[in-house]
């Protein structure tokens, strides 16, 4: 029988908040511009993950991020995700659970929970269970509400103009879906080459610029494939909470 991970509870606990200010003029955002000026919440965010293993008598153990740890009641710092530190047991009881809490002020960072176990009564050999990755922030800014309904229509423009040069895979989900990610991925140089290109392949005229515009699509097409295909692609954080409502963004 395979028995799943489940995240049990996942809170939040505020430890302040600041003014924030964003200079996209030396940071250049695809459907950014200028000086964004907001307020940063701070917090420490905490997930529970459990192996739900119950009737079977397993022995239970983790690996994260490739490397098994040891069981403590004191927080201990993930490998990797230096923002992310663990507790075993989780629930201060079972070693079937472990939690992760993330430092108050960081970007998001991910790491990656795969389950050990042992059955009895030999104890022996040791199997593999289940795996999961799972993302945590320590902050989230709110924006004004009118600068990100200007990008929400920039980024509605852009992927109209997008997906009617460039082939994305069928179907095509609901937004936030890759091509809106990708968007809000580009920084600096990408970003504005990236917004030049489908400024121009939306004035260029097929029957004029032919060529042209072809190289611009394939060009286009391989940078969001890199993209899609990197680490940072569109299944890093499949698992972290959707995007949130107008006014409220992540950095």
């Amino acid at each position: 029988m395979t028995y799943p991970l489940v995240e049990k509870t996942r809170e939040r606990s505020e430890t302040g908040r600041h003014l924030a200010i964003e200079d996209y003029t030396k940071t250049p955002s695809l459907c950014r511009h200028g000086v964004w000026v907001g307020r940063q919440i701070d917090f420490s965010e905490t997930v529970l993950i459990s192996f739900e293993h119950d009737p079977e008598n397993l022995s239970v153990g983790w690996i994260v991020n490739g490397a098994a740890i040891v069981p403590a009641g004191y927080y201990a710092p993930c490998q990797g995700a230096p923002t992310i530190r663990y507790r075993c047991p989780g629930d201060g009881r079972n070693l079937h659970t472990i939690s992760l809490t993330s430092t108050p002020g960081s970007d998001q960072d991910c790491v990656d929970l795969q389950v050990v176990f042992t059955r009895p009564p030999q104890w022996n050999p040791l199997e593999y269970g289940p795996s999961t990755r799972v993302c945590l922030r320590g902050r989230v800014v709110e924006w004004p509400w009118y600068l990100l309904q200007q990008e929400q229509e920039c980024w509605e423009r852009f992927r109209n103009v997008f997906e009617k040069y460039v082939v994305v895979p069928r179907p095509i989900p609901a937004p936030p879906g890759p091509v809106e990610r990708w968007f809000a991925s580009l920084r600096g140089d990408e970003s504005v080459t990236v917004r030049a290109y489908l400024d121009t392949v939306e004035q260029l005229d097929p029957a004029r610029d032919g060529d042209l515009l072809a190289e611009l699509r394939a060009d286009l097409a391989a940078r969001f494939l890199r993209w899609a295909n990197s680490a940072d692609g569109p299944d890093t954080d499949s698992r972290s909470a959707p995007r949130s409502a107008p006014g409220r963004d992540s950095p």
